[in-house]
């Protein structure tokens, strides 16, 4: 017996060490370029908003010669260079949200100086990156609220004529191709309309629902869902600010476990937001994960897995 006991305890020795051993073996981090290399102090240059492109990554970053530009790397030194300096000079030309890829071109939001910021299409390449809708003709910046991932188009919301509600935009990346589709009312008493030059788009692919919330005048906080069409737009739920309730998420892309079921931060009366499921119209607390009135202000949520 005590043979066999000290046989497991020096197997149980053995694996820890060769699974010490292993995690050694893995290759460490190791800085991929120094982008905003310079004499004196070597102040970061904040990259962000990183995102996938084919087999590189694209993301933002920052010098005092430049501002911030969009870069692109493949993981190594020689493979990290700057896209394209789209505002000539040391202004920057970030957007605030980060780049949207489908098709193998990326979409973003940016201003080049002469332009506010509006959106730009890349294929990876500076000959092949370019502005193609101009909301605010000159300098002023175009009203974009959110760009979204539809499978096979970008959607972008700005706001509606009389500055409250949303215009829901689509665009393949052609001039033909993009507009909006359907208008969310941000008035008392709500509902969907049709723009004036509004597209007519197909569904998005693969059953795609994109879910967003809306409040109005009127104090009611309503939540939409919509398929990419205007057909497909439909209001799933209402809540009433006056008593005491409100949508908590605010991400124009709410989190869906499955179709037509949508995860959502929600106050109601007497407790503060908490994570609910939305499904045909009816909103279920999931869980109360700090009783009463402070709640757990759940954000930040995102998609995990293939729903």
């Amino acid at each position: 017996m005590i043979r066999h006991a000290a046989i497991r305890v020096w197997t149980t020795t053995a694996l820890l060490v060769m699974l010490a051993a292993a995690a050694h073996a893995v290759t460490p981090a190791s800085l991929v370029r120094d982008v905003r290399h310079s004499l004196g102090p070597n102040l970061s240059s904040s990259p962000t908003s990183m995102v996938s492109f084919g087999d590189r990554a694209l993301f933002w970053a920052r010098t005092p010669q430049l501002g911030m530009e969009l870069y692109k790397t493949d993981g190594t030194a020689a493979g990290t260079s700057l896209l394209l300096d789209l505002c000539p000079g040391p202004c920057d030309s970030v957007g605030f949200r980060d780049p949207i890829v489908i098709g193998g071109r990326a979409f973003f939001l940016a201003s080049d100086g002469a332009r506010g910021v509006e959106l730009w299409q890349s294929n990876g390449t500076g000959p092949g990156t370019r502005s193609y809708v101009d909301l605010a003709p000159g300098p002023a910046d175009g009203a974009y609220f959110f760009l979204l991932d539809g499978g096979d188009r970008v959607l972008f919301g700005t706001l509606g004529p009389s500055l409250r509600g949303w215009d829901l935009w689509s665009s393949n990346g052609s001039i033909v191709g993009t507009g909006p589709f359907v208008r969310l009312s941000g008035e008392a008493g709500g509902g969907a309309s049709i723009p004036a030059g509004a597209r007519s788009p197909r569904p998005m692919p693969g059953g795609r629902k994109l879910y967003l919330s809306n409040l109005r005048t009127d104090g009611i906080d309503e939540l939409w869902e919509t398929d990419g069409t205007a057909a497909g737009t439909r209001r799933v739920l209402a809540l009433d600010q006056n008593a005491g309730e409100e949508i908590c998420s605010h991400d124009p892309d709410l989190p869906r476990v499955e179709p037509g079921v949508a995860i959502v931060s929600i106050s109601t009366d007497g407790t503060g937001c908490e994570p609910w499921r939305v499904a045909d119209g009816v909103a279920t607390r999931i869980v109360d994960l700090a009783p009463g009135v402070g709640g757990s202000e759940p954000h930040g949520f995102v998609h995990l897995g293939a729903s």
